[in-house]
């Protein structure tokens, strides 16, 4: 009899653990309940991480009854263990919670709320600073997330129901895949380049050298020195054989304070993607001008700081 009375107990207990909505609290993130969740249909969507300066869709399988509540769910529960070790990273951070709603045609309204680490992200301003740049990308997950689904054609993001423009040139809070796309002023990365001026490499003879290298504050600087006559300067950053960005707009056989000669000395920032971490390697091409000489290649392994991981 006392066996048959914890099992009733152990019964009723499970019952009421949220089994008619299939979901328990775990912070503020929703967890689907195995228990409850069994028998009940499953479909495939897709989610938006990022890999290698860039988004990467992956599948989720998630409740069919509300795919679109399952498929945030999933996107705020980031990578899988295997995937952060494959370099699947996200920008939401951890503890973050939603709403959404889904009343207009072709529309879809996510309100997110969370702790201090949220507020400061989505309420950074509304420029291209570097500081912006992981509320691009959040932002831009949750837009690429929710327009998988092909009713949804926009999606209005907020912060406990204040309005979260793109950008000064994007006012409102409705975001599309095109805004991302095709405004350059959204993407724009924060690299440079600039000659030190007509003086001789203090390596001279070299035919190309880069003598520092440093990443810092998401931005890779780099010096270096060249006796190329004439041609350009190309500048790539590459991870596990990933070329992930490239910075190809560093002429140096311009003139420099009103001199003639080509710049022999170089330095320049490109920027790094946001969520790397580990290692990368930099490679200085120089690319001459006419002739029969060929390009030059200087590579650099650099140490990037560990990314955040969402949980």
């Amino acid at each position: 009899m006392r066996a048959f009375l914890i099992a009733c107990v152990v019964a009723l207990v499970a019952a009421g653990c949220g089994a008619s909505e299939g979901i328990r609290d775990e912070g503020s993130q929703r967890v689907a309940n195995p228990i409850a969740d069994a028998g009940v249909p499953k479909r495939p969507v897709g989610i938006y991480l990022m890999r290698y300066g860039g988004l990467a869709k992956v599948t989720r399988f998630v409740s069919a009854n509300d795919p679109k509540r399952g498929a945030l769910e999933a996107l705020l529960k980031g990578p899988t263990e295997k995937e952060a070790k494959e370099r699947y990273t996200t920008a939401i951070p951890s503890g973050t919670g939603f709403s959404i709603f889904g009343p207009p045609t072709g529309s879809v309204s996510v309100d997110m709320f969370g702790g201090e680490q949220l507020d400061a992200i989505l309420r950074t301003a509304t420029s291209d600073d570097v500081d912006a740049r992981r509320r691009q990308w959040l932002l831009r997950q949750i837009v690429y997330t929710m327009t998988e689904f092909n009713d949804v054609d926009n999606v209005e993001v907020t912060l406990n129901g204040a309005s979260l423009p793109l950008s000064s040139t994007t006012p409102g809070s409705f975001l599309t895949r095109k805004i991302f796309d095709d405004d350059n002023r959204v993407v724009q990365w924060h690299d440079q380049t600039r000659c030190d001026g007509n003086t001789e490499p203090t390596g001279r003879g070299k035919t190309l050298r880069i003598p520092q290298v440093t990443a810092d504050n998401g931005l890779v600087s780099f010096k270096g020195e060249t006796n190329a006559k004439r041609g350009r300067i190309v500048v790539q950053l590459e991870q596990d054989r990933h070329l992930v960005r490239t910075l190809d707009r560093a002429l140096y056989n311009q003139p420099v304070d009103g001199g003639t000669h080509p710049c022999s000395q170089f330095e320049g920032k490109i920027e790094l993607p946001f969520g790397m971490s580990g290692h990368a390697i930099l490679r200085v091409t120089v690319r001459p001008d006419g002739g029969d000489e060929q390009p030059r290649i200087v590579e650099t392994e650099i140490p990037i700081g560990t990314a955040p991981v969402a949980k």
